[in-house]
């Protein structure tokens, strides 16, 4: 067969979209699964009025302290690293279909063992079956957010098209949120906390099968084989993983610490900010949960602008910008805890978290070369899940030591929270400098040297399409049996 001259049986233009389209449903449903947990706050700790109802009590409250149940974020996060962390090392390997099986295998099975926790004779039967689910769900749920960006990385070249895939996936996730908070808190009153679950159950299953559809898909269009093909390529060398590491700018990590430290502050106000409103604002669990919910309605609702501010091509300077607002805005909410409204607190975190995410994931193509992005994608994941873990476990020990209800103890919960974020943007100030130092865009080097795989876009117009030729180079270090195998197929892009 002729790969040159025979058409896929859809058109890569028309695939690539309904590939972001798919993997945007997963991410949107399997996030209601992630930001649950903080909805069911005082189910889980046994502080709501419902579980001791006279009329009609929720017999499936538990009583966590504020440890336990931050640790039930604190393992899907610490999780979520490592499995970042495998995408970008171990994908390749095992490819596309197979990494998006076994993360699909993870979050249904871990998803329904947080499910059924509640069901335990004990209360520390249902915390370990809750944190085993949670462990399992947020490994696969991390490994599926970096596969599908990287992904994105691959099947969109131009800054134009990929800040609208970047916004767009993005907007899904925080879409999802959205619902969660929008929704849940006023089913949790009605339904109690074991049917809630059920409900959100079904809503994972429904993002596993996008999931898969998205990978079938992947799996169909070659072009994504481009990474098991540079995966070939890399094992002929000497150098391996390692080499890849030692071979990132310094500013990359800066950036990964920058990720970690804003991140950590972000994570722990979503979790945390329904009790501070139950306990110190006395605002009912679906109300808690509506406030807590603007922090992905307004994130939503700024990513539509994202794609326009990109056009500035100044990333980390607009990550900046971003950071220090968030800063500025825990500033205030620590200062007057008692007067600032918590609606206002919320929407600007929002806002700041939208513009932070996609700015970051904008600037990994300038700040690494393209060989490179998987891992650099798989590290960024990383650093947020593994900081984040340990931020929210100091966290939830600081709740512990006296009353929630304090206005004290919540003023200088907002206080760490903004020494985190003001580090985050103190790093962010000489990321900037070594940009500015450096002047270094890995695309622009790419385009004045030789790579191993050369695109050249020219079907219908689109800079993005046409076939991708291996060099002689590239093609004379795979064996014979990977040239026979992976050359006949990355034929279109």
């Amino acid at each position: 067969m002729d790969n040159e001259t025979s058409d896929p049986p859809m058109s890569t233009s028309k695939a690539r979209w309904i590939f972001l389209a798919l993997n945007s449903l997963a991410v949107m449903a399997n996030r209601v699964v992630y930001d649950q947990v903080s909805i069911f706050v005082a189910r889980l700790t046994y502080s709501a009025d419902a579980c001791t109802h006279p009329d009609r009590p929720d017999y499936s409250c538990l009583d966590f302290n504020f440890v336990e149940f931050n640790g039930l974020y604190v393992g899907c996060l610490w999780a979520g690293a490592v499995g970042a962390l495998s995408v970008g090392m171990i994908a390749p390997r095992l490819g596309i279909l197979n990494m998006t099986g076994i993360s699909a295998v993870l979050l249904v099975i871990g998803n329904l063992l947080f499910t059924i926790g509640p069901y335990a004779t004990t209360t520390r039967i249902a915390l370990g079956a809750m944190l085993c689910g949670r462990v399992l769900f947020g490994y696969a749920f991390f490994a599926s957010m970096s596969l599908a960006q990287q992904m994105h990385c691959h099947w969109f070249h131009s800054p134009r098209n990929l800040a609208i895939a970047t916004a767009v996936y993005f907007g899904a996730s925080q879409l999802g949120s959205v619902i969660n908070f929008a929704t849940v808190g006023f089913i949790l009153e009605k339904v109690y906390l074991q049917n809630t679950l059920w409900i959100t159950f079904a809503v994972g299953v429904l993002g596993t099968i996008a999931l898969v559809a998205a990978s079938l898909i992947a799996k169909n269009y070659p072009v994504l084989s481009k990474a098991e093909v540079s995966y070939l390529i890399s094992s002929t060398s000497r150098y391996g993983i390692f080499s890849q590491l030692l071979h990132l700018p310094t500013h990359f990590w800066l950036t990964c610490v920058i990720v970690s430290f804003f991140n950590s502050a972000l994570f722990t106000l979503t979790a945390d900010f329904p009790e501070f409103l139950l306990k110190n604002r006395d605002r009912p669990e679906s109300m808690a949960a509506l406030i807590t919910g603007s922090i992905p309605d307004f994130a939503w609702t700024a990513c539509l602008f994202l794609p326009f501010l990109f056009y500035l091509n100044k990333p980390l300077t607009i990550s900046s910008a971003a950071i220090g607002l968030f800063f500025i805005t825990l500033v205030l909410t620590a200062a007057i805890p008692k007067y600032f409204f918590p609606g206002l607190t919320t929407s600007l975190t929002g806002f700041c978290y939208a513009i932070n995410s996609v700015s970051v994931s904008h600037a990994i193509s300038r700040l690494v070369r393209p060989e490179n992005t998987d891992l650099a994608i798989s590290l960024i994941q990383a650093s947020s899940g593994l900081g984040g873990g340990i931020f929210l476990l100091g966290m939830g020990f600081l709740l512990d030591l006296q009353s929630r209800s304090t206005t004290a103890i919540w003023t200088v919960f907002f206080a760490v929270l903004a020494v985190s974020v003001g580090a985050a943007w103190v790093c962010s100030w000489g990321s900037l400098y070594m940009e500015e130092e450096h002047n270094e865009d890995a695309l622009r080097e790419l385009r004045r040297k030789e790579s191993a795989l050369q695109i050249h876009g020219q079907a219908h117009g689109e800079e993005e399409h046409g076939p991708v030729h291996m060099t002689a180079r590239s093609m004379s270090v795979l064996s014979g049996g990977a040239r026979e195998k992976f050359g006949p197929l990355l034929y279109e892009l």
